[in-house]
């Protein structure tokens, strides 16, 4: 199999690391940070596999222009324009998503 297929298969299950794991693997990375010190960190092959971990869910596909709670408002944005173009009331399950979704600026 060439390298694009090998992506691109990996690439298609590929679905967000919850934000708890997210998080532990934060604290991991900057307690061998804080153990090791930052440049040896960085060479270590257990902080670079966590780091390449956690940089591949940032973004759905490699590449994509969109990370996933990008991804998730507009398709959220598309559900809510397809119940307005169709003059359907919206139901609550998007009213909920939207409240999720919201925030302020800062």
């Amino acid at each position: 199999m060439d390298e694009e297929g090998k992506h691109s298969r990996l690439a298609q299950g590929r679905v967000p690391l919850k934000n708890d794991a997210q998080r532990e693997i934060v604290l991991l990375l900057r307690g061998m940070q804080a153990r090791m010190g930052k440049d040896v960190a960085r060479r270590d092959p257990t902080y670079r596999v966590l780091l390449r971990l956690l940089k591949a869910h940032e973004k759905p596909v490699p590449g994509a222009n969109f990370t996933f709670p990008q991804l998730n408002a507009l398709q959220l944005q598309i559900l809510i324009y397809n119940h307005f173009k169709a003059g359907r009331p919206l139901p609550g399950s998007l009213i909920e998503g939207i409240r999720s979704w919201v925030t302020v600026g800062r």
